[in-house]
Order: C-alpha cells, then structure tokens, then sequence
C-alpha cells in the first residue's frame, strides 16, 4: 500500500526522534534527560564605578557595587545582571545618603568588552575564565554634600535630674557632613553616658532627622529616656559550677548599695577573663529596678576546659633538637588555682619544674607564687645539677604592671671548666617588676615590655660568699604598615652583678651571651670571653640589642631581617672592654593561633677564628622577642 506524501513525513520525523532519544539514553548524544535543555553558559562581568567623585567616596562605593552587583552564582543571561543592577542601584543611592550626598543619582549601564576570538571551543573556555565579557558600569553623580544643621538632644522623662552632653561632645557638630554614621555613634555616646552615670535602664527614643533641601542641610534631634536612676544590686553568676563563688565575687568590683557604673561591670567581665577559666561572659543587669532602686546583675559564664597538655619540638644546630611538655590545671582546688609540670630537655639540659599559683591571695589582685625546680646542665662553660625552690607574692598595681618578691633557695653542684666541683646552697629574695604594654601576646605589633629583676644572693655553705645580680630588658614593636603588616621591633637588655669576683661566682649564676634567644648567628653561651680552650667562662656584666623587620603576607606566612648583637664582661657594669658580637640573618615565621613558627639562620658578622661557625640554625615556637 503506497502511503500518502504527509504520511510519510511524519513517520520519518517519529523514527529521527525515536533515535535521537536512544542516542541520548546511551550517552551518545550528552548528559541532559530527554527534553531537558542544556544549561546556558554564565556571562562573565566586571563592575565598575564611574564619575567625578572624591577618592574616600569612591573608595566607598566600590564594595557596596560590588557585593550588591555580583551575586552568589554566575549570572547566565543579561536579564539576570540587570536585575543585580537595580538591586546595586538602590544600594549605591543609599550610601550616597548615608554620606550626606542627599542629591546624589546612580545610572548604569550593561556594555560589551568584544568578540569572543573564534579558537574552538578550548579557546572560549579560557577566554571566559580570564577576561569578562561584559562590564557593569554605574555613572555617580554625588551633587552637593548637606551638612548638619540645628542639632539638639531632649529628654521624655528625667525625674532625677539627668544632665545630657552637648551634641557637640556627642560627635554632631554644626556644619560638618551629614553622615548618618555619625548620628548613630552619637546615639551610642548617648546612651553610654546615660548609663555611666547611674541610669542603666536608659533607652534611646526615635530620633528625628529632617532633610532641608533649600538649605543643604539635615537637622537632627535625638531622643533619650533616661528612665530613674540606679544603685548597684546582687551579683550573681552562671555556669560556674566548681568554682568559688566567693573568688568570683572577689573580682567583680561591685558593691550593693554603690552607684550604678558600667565601667564597673566592665572592669569585673576583664578580671574574669584574667582567671583564664571563661571563653565567654556576657553580663547581663536586670530588665527593671527593685523598689529600693538597686539592679542586680548576673554574669552568664562559659567555662573552659581547666586542664590543658602541650608539647613543643625546637631545633638549634649547637645544642640540637629539644623538647618541652607541659600539663596545666587552672582550678585545681576550686579558686582559681594554677598547677602546672613541665618537663623540657635537649641532649645537654634537662628540666623539671612544678608551679602552683593561688590567686587574690589575702586581697584581691594579688598571688602567691610557689615553684619546685629540678635541673641537669652538660654545656660547654659548666656542669651543673640542681634543686630549687621558691615562693612569692606578685601584686597587679595596675593592669599588665605586676610586681613581685618573693625567697628562693637552691642547693647546687657545679664543675666549671678546669674546676674542682664545687658544692653551693644559695638563698636569694628574688624582685621583678614586669610590664607588657604590648598590643599582642603572641605576636605583638605595638606597644612593648619592661621587665626589671635583681636579687641579693648568698651562699649557706660558705656566708663569705655575697652577691647581687640584676637585669633590665625591654622590647618595642612600631608598626610601619598596617597592610601588608610591616613592624620594626626591638630589644634591649642589660645585665650587672657585683659583691664578688667572677671566678667566686657559682658558674651557672654567671652572664653568658649567645644563642637562639641571645645574639643569633653564635653557638650557645659563646658570645662572651672564653677561657684558653675556646670555653665560655661567663662574665659579671652584660649588653645585648636585637633589631628586627617583621612582614606578613599571604595571611599566614611572613619573614624577617634580624641584627642582634651583645657582649659580656668580666667588670661589674658592662665597658665593652671584651670584644662585640653582631649576627645577622634572615627568619621565616607560619603564623599559628599559639604564635608563629620560626626559622631562623644566624650568621656571625666578625667570627672568630676557629671558635665560631659559618652559621646557626633555629627552629622554635613564638617570636624571637
């Protein structure tokens, strides 16, 4: 039978499709399902700012074009960075207003970079992933900046008599711009003042800001309900389960009664944190007054785990790989208390040394300090073994300044080189002041340290032996450049002890210079004079200064120039009359939340022939100063 001329179209278009399906199925034809089509490609874009605008505008309004503009997922079609667009528009307007420019108009634009180059398709492929294909262009026109007009703060009720500030002392001056931010920040100045003042239930009201369009300028009144005025409550606590609360208390400085203060509760939440016992605390006064007035105040507290175990592995090419071990727990009776061991050692010095530290011993801000020391030393200028122990009361005078004195005794036996071993039992009354003004503990990039120690020491075996010893060494940290992070850091220290001759002073008590925490570049204790045999003998006095040019890059990575240099000396007070000692080098630091990895190489500037290496290397946790 013939079929019609339609008829067998048709059937010949069923049999095309019935194939194209199988081929799709078997994965001839490509991965969609039938009848899905294929997804279109993303269209590469670059958003621009333009217009005649002041560099800190300009500065501004690119992120906000950016973040509004490119979304989070490639755009596939025009329509899709049109929509973007609009949504930037309206973004870019509003922080126009924010910063004063009230007349301020946005347009865009979508404009084509050009052809993509016809190299197939692996060609496209790297043209789309390199070069954007449109750009997303927004024409600003700021107009002129308003400036601030009538200013004024009102009060809704002050049945105590509230003096507000000024809206100048709040920041809101008479013509300056009319930033938005700076209302807001007034509003804060506001409302933190209100409460310093004893009205800690004060509430900001809805400010009135009026646009004058003639004038070019914004009024602005702010509104406060200081509500009455408070006295200190109860103070209570939660999530302190196993620690004193008497030891809490001692540390909030609030007194029921007291006027109402947040410099006070903010004082308490730092000396909580001191403890090391929180991750959290978040003060919380009560929502409204009792009828004497008073506002209690709870502490919301979030412990953190109390004991801790660490290691350390550090590497120095004249003394070898090290290592130290620590365990620590920060409430071992309940107070607060720190007990730590730690045990360190390299292959010529080993150490065990137990502490235990009871703060607000008999007032607050002030603890007691007890250590118990077992030490091995095989080095080059002495051996030593030895068994110390210590206590001592260290007070904060005033936050991070901390002084301290306290007695120690230890009973030692020592063999200098080419001398007898000899036996000594030292009773000393260690002093320090110490003072960390720093930015950071781990790795600082302002501020600096001080830190002063001197003790009288004399021997129980043989009284005729008196000495006394002290140092001074002090750091600063100046930040040339915040980004990338340049800092030039420094360290100075010195050292004297006089009351006895250099050869009657036990050897392990003696100034030795040199090393990866000295002057680098020298083998350990080897800076300083030394005896026939290449030996170090030690000295009475010492003189070190370090330099360092610290820079961060790549978030976590940065590197360093160091010049250390120092000497000892056989006098009391450092006359450089031995000879000085500069080592130089080059550091690589990987910065950790514990503080940077370090490498450090050490060369010798002047070394000395046949005593000194070409060079020395250090691997060790935390910065060298």
């Amino acid at each position: 039978m013939a079929w019609p001329p339609a008829a067998r179209r048709a059937a010949l278009i069923l049999l095309l499709l019935a194939g194209c399906g199988a081929g799709a199925e078997s994965g001839r034809l490509g991965a969609n399902e039938p009848g899905e089509p294929a997804p279109l490609p993303p269209i590469p874009y670059e958003v621009r700012v333009a217009g005649d605008l002041p560099p800190e505008l300009a500065s501004l309004l690119q992120p906000v074009a950016d973040g509004a503009a490119k979304g989070s997922a490639p755009a596939t079609s025009r329509l899709a960075i049109r929509q973007r667009a609009l949504s930037a528009q309206a973004s870019l307007e509003q922080a126009l207003r924010a910063q004063g420019y009230f007349d301020g108009t946005v347009t865009f634009a979508i404009l084509d970079v050009g052809e993509a180059p016809a190299d197939g398709v692996a060609g496209e492929v790297e043209r789309l992933a390199t070069r954007p294909e449109a750009v997303l262009r927004f024409d600003v026109v700021p107009g002129v900046r308003y400036r601030f007009g009538a200013l004024a703060v009102t009060l809704a009720d002050n049945p105590d008599g509230y003096e507000p500030p000024k809206p100048k002392a709040l920041g809101l001056v008479h013509g300056e711009p009319a930033v938005t931010q700076a209302v807001l920040d007034a509003e804060g100045k506001l409302l933190d003042d209100a409460r310093k003042a004893g009205f800690a239930l004060a509430k900001i009201g809805d400010r009135e800001a009026v646009v004058d369009h003639a004038s070019r300028e914004m009024d602005v009144t702010l509104h406060l309900d200081p509500g009455q005025h408070a006295v200190f409550g109860q103070v209570s606590f939660t999530g302190a389960d196993g620690i004193s609360t008497d030891f809490l208390r001692a540390r909030v400085p609030i007194e029921p009664g007291r006027p109402y203060d947040t410099k006070r509760i903010e004082e308490g939440q730092n000396n909580l944190y001191d403890t090391d016992l929180f991750s959290t605390i978040v003060p919380r006064p009560a929502d409204k007054l009792t009828p004497d007035k008073q506002l209690d105040v709870t502490f919301d507290l979030k412990q953190r785990a109390p004991r801790t175990i660490g290691a350390e592995i550090n590497y120095e090419s004249d003394l070898g790989p090290g290592g130290r071990l620590f365990w620590e727990h920060r409430n071992i009776l309940g107070a607060g208390e720190r007990f730590r061991i730690e045990a360190s050692g390299s292959q010529d010095q080993q150490a065990l040394t137990t502490t235990l530290t009871k703060p607000d011993f008999l007032r607050p801000r002030q603890s007691l300090l007890t250590s118990l020391a077992l030490n091995r030393d095989r080095l080059e200028a002495y051996d030593s073994d030895s068994l110390g122990a210590s206590v001592g009361v260290e007070r904060e005078v005033l936050r991070r300044l901390k002084v301290s004195l306290g007695t120690a005794l230890r009973y030692a036996r020592i063999r200098a080189q080419d001398e007898p071993e000899d036996s000594f039992m030292l009773l000393s009354l260690p002093g320090k002041i110490d003072w960390d003004f720093s930015n950071d503990r781990f790795n600082p990039t302002k501020g600096g340290t001080l830190v002063t120690t001197a003790a009288p020491y004399v021997n129980l075996l043989d009284t005729n032996l008196r000495f006394l010893k002290g140092r001074v060494t002090t750091t600063r940290y100046v930040e040339l450049v915040s980004a990338p992070s340049l800092v030039l850091a420094g360290r100075a220290s010195v050292g004297a002890m006089g009351g006895a001759s250099r050869d009657d002073i036990p050897a392990d008590e003696r100034f030795y210079a040199g090393g990866g925490g000295s002057i680098r570049g020298y083998g350990f204790d080897l800076a300083g004079p030394l005896d026939e045999d290449d030996k170090p003998i030690g000295g009475r006095s010492v003189v070190e200064g370090s330099i360092e040019l610290r820079t961060r890059f790549a978030n976590n990575v940065g590197v360093a120039a160091f010049l250390d240099a120092g000497t000892v000396d056989s006098t009391v007070f450092p006359s450089l009359q031995e000879r000085v000692l500069f080592g130089a080098g080059p550091s690589l630091r990987y910065f950790t939340p514990i503080g940077p990895i370090r490498f450090d190489l050490g060369f010798p500037l002047n070394p000395r022939h046949g005593v000194d290496s070409p060079y020395q290397i250090y691997l060790s946790i935390g910065q060298a100063f």
